[in-house]
């Protein structure tokens, strides 16, 4: 990024934040925050001159090292965040997440859908919610029968309660009257 990326950059920040909002969020985190904060940003940066080629001794970064760098940092309550300040996700959620990719790209090329991956993941990139849930909650229920079959059972319970519900319930008059303003129509 050359010093007129970074102009025009910093020029649509303060368009968007006013200095008085950008100093309230500041002092609204505290110093170990804020230093944790600006760690972060340092070796963002850094990684940015190490991406563009550059290590040793760089002017406006400092010393750039050829290994990358965490761009994170962990806030006084414990949570990781990115250098933005956003939350990231923990690390149990980032393993699932690619546990069912892999299985959903697995399932695709050994049922036939596709001949490889790269035509899985043009599937999987246009594949509609329903078909992926069906395809995950089937994968579920080889793996938890005995557990697959208690969570259906309780849904099922709790549907046929809310149905026999005289307050909300299929039998209930505000139902029969929805029902007859529908006909009338």
């Amino acid at each position: 990024m050359d010093s007129k990326e970074l102009r025009g950059l910093a020029e649509a920040y303060s368009g968007v934040y006013s200095p008085e909002e950008v100093e309230e969020v500041d002092e609204a985190m505290s110093s170990y925050d804020r230093n944790r904060k600006r760690a972060a940003q340092r070796a963002a940066d850094r990684n940015a001159a190490r991406d563009r080629g550059q290590t040793g001794n760089v002017p406006g970064v400092g010393y750039v090292s050829p290994r990358r760098e965490r761009e994170t940092y962990t806030d006084e309550s414990g949570q990781e965040r990115h250098k933005s300040g956003a939350r990231m996700p923990k690390k149990e959620d980032q393993k699932e997440s690619v546990d069912l990719f892999d299985y959903l790209l697995e399932y695709l090329v050994a049922e036939g859908y596709a001949a490889t991956n790269k035509e899985a993941l043009v599937i999987m990139a246009n594949m509609s919610e329903e078909w992926r849930e069906s395809i995950i909650e089937s994968q579920y229920a080889r793996e938890n029968p005995e557990k697959y079959e208690r969570e259906q059972a309780k849904a099922k319970s709790k549907k046929q309660k809310a149905m026999e519900d005289p307050h909300t319930g299929i039998n209930s008059p505000a139902f029969e009257k929805f029902m007859r303003q529908q006909m009338g129509r």
